[in-house]
C-alpha cells in the first residue's frame, strides 16, 4: 500500500507543477505582450525631411526657422542653408520663416528633400533702429545715432 500512495503522490505533484508552469507560461505572455503593445503606441515614427533654404539668387540662407505647422517641433537652417528636422507624417506642413524675406510653406508628401526659395521681402527695415530696451522709428529721436 505504502507504494501505490506513493506514487499516487509523486503523479499528483507532477501533475500540479505542469500546471503551475502552465500558469506561469500564459502570464509571462500575457505580459510581454501588453509590454510590446505600450512601447509601440509610446514611440510614433516620425518622417525625417533634409533639405536646404536659399535666397533668390540660390545662395543658402542661415538662420531660417523652418517649423512643423501647429506643433512646437522646429530648427534652424545652418551657415549653408542646409536643415534636418523629423515631422510627424507625410501631411505635416513646414513653415519656412526669416527677417526680410517673405514666409514660405511647404506640405511634406512624398518629398522628404526640399529645396525651398525664399524671396526677399519689400519692408524696408532701414528706417527701424534697435536699442537696449526696445525699438523706435529714427524719425522720434533725438540724440545722435
Amino acid at each position: 500500500m505504502k507504494s501505490s500512495r506513493k506514487y499516487f503522490f509523486s503523479k499528483a505533484d507532477t501533475v500540479f507543477t505542469n500546471l503551475r508552469q502552465a500558469k506561469l507560461f500564459l502570464l509571462f505572455t500575457v505580459f510581454f505582450v501588453s509590454v510590446l503593445g505600450s512601447l509601440n503606441a509610446q514611440t510614433p515614427v516620425k518622417l525625417s525631411v533634409t533639405g536646404t533654404v536659399q535666397d533668390s539668387i540660390g545662395n543658402g540662407l542661415q538662420g531660417v526657422t523652418v517649423s512643423e505647422k501647429g506643433t512646437r517641433n522646429a530648427t534652424t537652417t545652418a551657415t549653408d542653408g542646409s536643415f534636418s528636422i523629423k515631422v510627424a507624417n507625410n501631411r505635416s506642413v513646414l513653415v519656412f520663416s526669416s527677417v526680410g524675406y517673405e514666409g514660405s510653406q511647404q506640405v511634406v508628401g512624398t518629398n522628404t528633400v526640399m529645396t525651398v526659395s525664399l524671396k526677399s521681402s519689400n519692408a524696408d527695415l532701414g528706417e527701424v533702429v534697435v536699442i537696449g530696451f526696445g525699438t523706435r522709428k529714427k524719425e522720434s529721436l533725438t540724440g545722435a545715432i
